[in-house]
């Protein structure tokens, strides 16, 4: 099997790939393609590194008409990949600018095209991420119908899952019908057991996050980011953000910080309410997957469909905590009657159990509430929005109605159905040893089982 990972998210977070890539199978053809001159693996025969940069495109300026070429075979307009971009903003859609940046990615079109011709890849295993050299590399593996096993964290602290290409869950290890109710059991036994030491540490993450106050290794953390992108070529520098620029982005997080703990909320113990899940702004969830919804819009649109004396929670992030969202945007739902912005420091679990039900694009609270057994409504596309498990709105016409229903506890669905798709995505999940958080510590064992689930897919699942 010719296999191909992508190295290269980000200056250090990639390093976890290397656990997955000593344990990847010894009679697999592995090529690691990297944007940095080394990777720290091990040296092995059946394992090649291949450094972007070295193929010529990146030596050449493209006229146009080779940039629409590219533009054209990947199918994807490069002006959305811009701005899925984790780091993107107005500001940056100036003609010189993104002259460069669609020079850049048509350049990637081209090298990911010529990498997986010239190597026969079969295999393409990468990240769905808010940058353009991920969803380029899986756009040109799509388009020459290569099998894409990708991997990313699951729904649940410290798993991962294999997803497709579309990065939807692969119930590649099959469930016995005799084994839909113990893993729903254990399931809703893992959820309904959180502890508040889960929440003190993500508390404890968040109040960190974003100020510059703090420790030696925040500081060693911005130094090896400031001589990592000093040390960068103009490509990297592109799809990068700049040390000032991550520096400034700090300075607006912590103003946004200050300015949402005056409007956080707890929730009266008799309130009737519908949840609301912030998701991070910049997510490929939110940008790449759901193009086409901007959840602020919606947030105030969903305002205006609820019923008489019922309030729309918004629970924000627990690791950002709004700071991730506009001040003016801010502004208008703390003054909007019907909108709480709940603290970010309860319970999750809580607010799910005593809301009437969840509204949601594609946030992991979706799940959540399905183990909860709470209705939910949903605007974007995840695993979960199956007619009869949820209620999907594709039209914002019929969301008043759907609203009621659920209120006045006239909403239906699929029981057995929703406990299957549960019980399967819990069968799937990798649990790891290690821990996941904005780094991911895997353990040697984690490794192996991460690359055993992708030789499994890569051999077995996908034809």
């Amino acid at each position: 099997m010719r296999h191909a990972m992508f190295y290269g998210t980000t200056f250090d977070r990639d390093e976890y790939k290397t656990k997955i890539i000593d344990n990847l199978p010894d009679k697999w053809d592995v090529h690691i393609v990297s944007r940095f001159k080394t990777v720290n693996i091990k040296q092995r025969k059946n394992v090649k590194t291949v450094y972007v940069y070295d193929h010529p495109i990146f030596n050449e300026k493209l006229n146009n008409k080779q940039i629409l070429e590219a533009e054209k075979f990947l199918g994807t307009p490069f002006l959305h990949i811009f701005r899925c971009w984790i780091f993107w903003n107005k500001k940056m859609e100036k003609k010189k600018h993104l002259e460069k940046i669609f020079d850049a990615m048509a350049k990637y079109v081209i090298f990911w095209r010529d990498f997986f011709i010239k190597y026969n890849i079969e295999v393409f295993t990468g990240n769905l991420e808010s940058t353009y050299p991920e969803i380029i590399a899986l756009g040109v593996a799509k388009k020459l119908n290569i099998k894409i096993v990708n991997t990313n964290p699951g729904r649940i602290t410290n798993t991962f899952m294999i997803y497709d290409s579309n990065h939807r869950p692969i119930f590649w290890n099959k469930l016995k019908r005799e084994e839909v109710e113990d893993s729903w059991r254990l399931l809703k036994q893992k959820y309904n057991n959180k502890t508040e030491a889960e929440y003190s540490s993500i508390k404890k993450y968040a109040n960190e996050y974003g100020s510059l106050s703090g420790s030696v290794n925040k500081i060693r953390a911005f130094t090896r980011y400031y001589k990592n992108y000093q040390d960068a070529n103009d490509y990297d520098k592109y799809r990068t953000n700049s040390p000032q620029a991550l520096f400034r982005d700090i300075l607006v997080q912590m103003i946004r910080n200050m300015y949402s703990k005056r409007l956080f909320a707890n929730v009266e113990k008799n309130t009737r309410y519908f949840m609301f899940p912030l998701q991070l702004t910049w997510e490929a969830a939110l940008t790449y997957d759901e193009p086409f919804i901007n959840q602020f819009d919606l947030i105030f649109n969903i305002a205006k469909c609820l019923p008489f004396g019922t309030k729309l929670v918004l629970k924000p992030h627990p690791h950002w905590r709004c700071t991730d969202v506009p001040l003016d945007v801010m502004k208008k739902m703390y003054r909007t009657e019907n909108i709480i912005i709940s603290n970010p420091d309860a319970n999750t679990y809580e607010l799910i159990k005593n809301s009437m039900g969840i509204i949601t694009i594609n946030s992991t609270v979706g799940l959540e509430a399905l183990i909860l057994e709470k209705p939910v409504v949903t605007l974007g596309h995840d695993f979960y929005a199956i007619e009869g498990v949820t209620y999907n709105v594709r039209r914002m016409e019929v969301l008043p109605e759907i609203l009621k229903n659920v209120a006045l506890g006239k909403a239906k669905t699929n029981r057995s159905k929703t406990i299957t798709l549960a019980a399967n995505y819990y069968k799937n999940l990798i649990y790891l040893s290690g821990n996941i958080g904005s780094y991911y510590n895997l353990t040697d064992d984690d490794g192996k089982k991460i690359a055993d689930a992708i030789k499994y897919v890569a051999e077995n699942v996908i034809k």
